[in-house]
């Protein structure tokens, strides 16, 4: 997103995958869902997991992948789903900030208010995260070693350092209690 010709060329990659056929399996939907969250699309977000749960998922929540003798389980899907789900939350980039991205990708994926604990970032950190009406209430950071990241989260930005075994719990935009 920093790049946004490098995004426009995503986005068109993704629109041309899928009008080709793209996405046909539980890996190939969840690998697009993951992008379309990167960029920040959640109403495409939303489409591509109910597209993954009709076509490519079981009953049990398990991957559905298309075979000669049969539909059968592919861990895969299962686990590109997670990452998708985790994409539309938190992101990583290549500059070392992290983005939050609950009111973008969230309220229209249809999940508009909810909580995540213990979402692992790169670093040693894990992020719990409150969000009502597709607005960021509370993010908690929780450092396992010494960890220091630009934070993104509800239009503003915060620099945190924390020291091994330390938490900080932030209230948008992005300060301190």
């Amino acid at each position: 997103l920093a790049t946004p010709e490098l995004a426009a060329a995503a986005r068109k990659t993704l629109e041309y995958r899928l009008a080709h056929g793209g996405g046909y399996t539980g890996w190939s939907r969840a690998w697009i869902t993951l992008f379309w969250a990167r960029l920040g699309e959640g109403s495409k977000v939303e489409e591509n997991l109910r597209a993954l749960y009709a076509n490519s998922t079981f009953p049990n929540l398990m991957d559905n992948h298309p075979s000669k003798r049969g539909p059968v389980f592919q861990i895969d899907g299962n686990y590109g789903t997670t990452a998708a789900m985790a994409e539309c939350l938190a992101q990583v980039s290549y500059d070392g900030s992290t983005h939050s991205r609950v009111p973008a990708a969230c309220t229209a994926a249809k999940m508009a208010s909810g909580a995540v604990q213990g979402l692992c970032l790169p670093g040693g950190a894990c992020l719990d995260l409150v969000w009502e009406n597709g607005t960021l209430q509370t993010a908690a950071l929780h450092a396992a070693a010494p960890w220091k990241m630009r934070l993104h989260c509800a239009g503003a930005e915060a620099e945190i350092e924390l020291s091994a075994r330390q938490s900080v719990t932030l209230t948008p935009p992005c300060s301190h209690h």
